[in-house]
């Protein structure tokens, strides 16, 4: 998983990623540093390519296009799972600050928070929504190893949070196929993290495209990729 607009200014708050099995993770590694290989680069992050990173600068649109939809292409023929989750930071800054401690994983003893969650941060609200989204993924007898980009600012709260949901009582549906810890780790080095990035990235800017412009169903959102991920994310209610 990656996130993007983590800000607190930022409209929305988004995480998203992918879940299979090793064997198809494995795949799509190869298929990736395929890719970057054939067009010389070390390594895939969406905030570099869409900017104005020196390494792309002499690209012409023609390779540009390219090299994304030969990205994408590896994600569409393995089978992975897509889970995206986004919380609006406008209306999560109006609720009170109870209410942001509850749903950013705080605990109250009738008499007060013994632990405050991030009401300050609505970061963990996608997490946890996608934590619990991936878990259905998972088959009976399996467990989930979930695997962050590496956020030195959010790394502790998400372990914290991830503990409190391994062992909240009574114990979550999901509990089962949850593995005991989480992982956070360098997206340059990651290709299935590179891979989290680029749908993360579109489907922020899907989400500040759908808050500035009204289209909450993004029929006019201008990338067609980026319209199959809306569409597989709403078809499974995420959006």
């Amino acid at each position: 998983m990656d996130e993007t607009g983590i800000q607190w200014d930022d409209p929305y708050c988004t995480i998203a990623g992918h879940v299979g099995r090793c064997q198809e993770w494995e795949r799509l590694e190869h298929d990736w540093r395929f890719v970057l290989a054939e067009f010389k680069v070390e390594y895939f992050h969406s905030l570099e390519f869409y900017g104005s990173d020196e390494k792309y600068k002499n690209w012409k649109p023609g390779k540009r296009k390219a090299f994304i939809k030969n990205l994408f292409d590896c994600l569409q023929h393995r089978d992975l799972r897509l889970v995206g989750s986004s919380i609006d930071v406008k209306l999560f800054r109006s609720l009170t600050e109870d209410e942001r401690h509850y749903i950013t994983g705080g605990h109250h003893n009738g008499m007060k928070w013994t632990s405050p969650g991030a009401p300050s941060k609505p970061y963990f609200v996608p997490f946890h929504n996608c934590i619990v989204q991936l878990v259905k993924h998972v088959p009976n007898g399996d467990l989930l190893y979930p695997v962050m980009s590496r956020q030195d600012q959010y790394k502790m709260k998400a372990l914290e949070l991830y503990d409190l949901m391994l062992k909240s009582d009574p114990p979550m549906n999901c509990r089962p196929k949850l593995a005991e810890d989480m992982v956070f780790s360098d997206p340059k080095k990651v290709p299935e993290l590179q891979a989290a990035d680029l749908v993360t990235y579109w489907l922020g800017r899907f989400m500040t495209y759908r808050a500035k412009s009204g289209d909450t169903r993004g029929i006019n959102f201008p990338h067609p990729s980026v319209s199959t991920i809306v569409r597989h994310l709403r078809h499974q209610q995420l959006l």
